[in-house]
């Protein structure tokens, strides 16, 4: 089936990408009302609640589309997961490398999210909302949030944002036009401009890898360690009485360790990118 040219392959960008985005709104409302029945009908906390409703809206919004469009997009002989560049596993190396790279990255992020606060302020009840849900509960509550917090989001969007728009993208238009632009998508995406530009500046740096890493799963492994460990600090290192976690705080009340992190990520880059010339 895989092998089968695809009826909208030879579409235009503009078809192409309208038919994603019209998918993608009827998925959001099927999502609301799916998690609006099953709240009804299961007694449920407010925070399992939450739960249930990202992960129906992983699944409806990103996964489905991303699946289904890159079937329909698919170029004779590419197949479905050659679309999505999920074919392929990156090197242990380049891995290993931009892992690093974004953990060190933590204090810069922060700087960059402080600034943001200046034009688009954090909204505290959401933001208190979401510090209780990252915090509620035992052990079996973190291994739950690493499920659907960091891994479910790290393999849907990147299905989504990477896999299906940024490479529909590339083939219409230059690599880093599709790159900026699908980043810029995934941060209006999440509907928070508190976080806007640290945000895009990941969704930039995942989608540089997917194009050097030549496979979805680099940008995969990178966005579910970043969401790792916010949800690892905030369970082990939340301070309640002050409202927040040290995770947050790297970078802010120390301008060295911003620097550092700048310089570290940069060197990162630098790295990435040496491996990539090198690598076939």
């Amino acid at each position: 089936m895989n092998e089968l040219p695809r009826l909208f392959s030879n579409y235009s960008l503009v078809k192409k990408i309208g038919f994603i985005f019209l998918f993608a709104v009827l998925m959001i409302l099927l999502s609301a009302v799916t998690a609006s029945v099953v709240g009804r009908v299961i007694p449920l906390s407010t925070y399992s609640v939450s739960y249930l409703v990202q992960t129906l809206m992983a699944l409806y919004v990103f996964f489905l589309p991303a699946l289904l469009f890159a079937f329909l997009f698919h170029d004779y002989g590419e197949g479905t997961f050659g679309y999505l560049c999920q074919n392929r596993l990156p090197s242990v190396l380049m891995l290993a490398i931009a892992v690093l790279t974004i953990l060190c990255a933590i204090p810069f992020i922060n700087i960059m999210a402080e600034a943001n606060h200046f034009f688009f302020p954090q909204d505290e009840e959401m933001y208190r909302r979401l510090n209780d849900m990252l915090t509620e509960g035992g052990l079996s509550h973190l291994y739950l949030r690493l499920l659907v917090v960091a891994l479910v989001p790290a393999v849907t969007e990147e299905m989504f944002f990477r896999g299906l728009l940024q490479n529909t993208l590339m083939r219409h238009a230059p690599k880093w036009h599709a790159i900026l632009v699908s980043a810029m998508i995934f941060s209006l995406g999440h509907a928070d401009m508190s976080a806007f530009v640290p945000r895009f500046v990941l969704g930039a740096f995942l989608g540089w890898l997917l194009v050097i890493g030549k496979s979805l799963w680099l940008p995969i492994a990178v966005h579910f360690v970043n969401n790792a460990a916010a949800v690892i600090c905030y369970y082990f290192w939340f301070d309640k009485q002050a409202g927040e976690c040290v995770i947050d705080q790297l970078g802010v009340d120390n301008p060295l360790v911003a620097v550092a992190s700048f310089m570290l990520v940069v060197g990162g880059i630098f790295a990435l990118h040496k491996l990539d010339k090198k690598e076939p």
